[in-house]
């Protein structure tokens, strides 16, 4: 039935988005959030604000690989998509997807709450963690005046900006 729902454009969802092939549909509400993003990235810039894309996988992607063997499955095709948007921008890219394979099973299914999709305290503690190894450096940069980091001399903060108000 979800394949002739897919097939029909009738429907959407997390699982559909592993496909090696995206469908019409994904493609299609792929294409609208890549667009959103783009109006971040430039109120971002506008601004001399570093922006930094955390790509947050899916539980399905780490906990139910079994259910995506084959060859019309990839588990990275949502992430290569974002990767390659970032890539385009010049923007930094964190796909925790890469950190939570290097993972234990067991070490993964902590990091999620057992009956949803959300983190745990020790799903938090471990997207900080490698969030920060990416944030810091910019923090300095910006603290530093280094322009690549959209820093300005004597900047203390990365909020020292007014805030997005859309017009």
């Amino acid at each position: 039935m979800n394949d002739w729902l897919v097939r029909t454009n009738l429907r959407a969802g997390p699982r559909n988005l592993l496909r090696r092939e995206l469908p019409p549909l994904e493609a299609r509400l792929f294409a609208l959030v890549l667009e959103q993003m783009d109006g971040l990235v430039a109120w971002t810039r506008a601004r001399g604000v570093p922006l930094v894309v955390l790509v947050v996988p899916f539980k399905l992607q780490l906990l139910h690989r079994e259910q995506f063997e084959g060859p019309r499955w990839d588990l990275h095709t949502p992430n290569r998509v974002i990767a390659g948007y970032c890539r385009a921008r010049g923007l930094p890219c964190l796909d925790l997807l890469d950190r939570y394979e290097t993972l234990p099973v067991e070490a993964v299914r902590r990091q999620y709450y057992a009956r949803d999709d959300h983190w745990t305290p020790d799903g938090h503690a471990f997207a900080a963690a490698a969030l920060a190894e990416v944030v810091a450096p910019l923090v300095d940069g910006r603290r530093r005046g280094d322009a690549r980091a959209g820093g300005r001399a004597g900047s203390d903060s990365m909020l020292d900006v007014k805030p997005f108000v859309d017009s």
